[in-house]
Parts: C-alpha cells; structure tokens; sequence
C-alpha cells in the first residue's frame, strides 16, 4: 500500500494505487532508455491527459492529505515525462 495509515478497502486509495501502476512502467522504460520517452508512451500521456484528472483529485480529496501529497508527487512526473525527448 503506497499510503500511510491507508485502509485496505478504501476505494478511493485503489483509484489512486492503480494510476501509480500504470505510470511507473513508464518511468522505469524512460529511465531503461537513458531518459528518452517513446512514441507510445507520449501518446499515452497524450491520453491521459485529456481524460483530466478530476477522479483522481477526487480521491485524493477523499483518501486524506497523504494520498493528496502522493498524487501532487505523480501528477509532477507525469507532467515531466512529457516534457523529456522522444526515443
């Protein structure tokens, strides 16, 4: 669990666990990559930003301010991988 003091069960903690999982293996293929993003991994960000971020904040805002603080922390590496160079 990526939260401090985080109920097992907490819904809003697993909305949040679960956009931890999927930005890590992109941070983990960037870093493998000597810090260049690729083309699919830019679209995906692409993506996601588009979605918005309202369910996330919203469960962040649920979750208490440790899940906040984790969520401000991913949003800023989202928002620096797609400023990094395409492979």
């Amino acid at each position: 669990m990526p939260f401090p003091g985080g109920r097992s069960a907490d819904r809003h903690l697993h909305e949040i666990a679960l956009y931890d999982a999927w930005l890590e293996p992109i941070v983990s293929a960037t870093l493998a990559d000597e810090g260049r993003l690729s083309a699919a991994h830019a679209e995906m960000l692409r993506q996601r930003r588009e979605e918005g971020n309202q369910a996330l904040w919203a469960a962040a805002g649920e979750a208490g301010e440790a899940a906040r603080s984790h969520v401000a922390r991913l949003l800023r590496i989202e928002e620096a991988l797609a400023a990094l160079p395409l492979d």
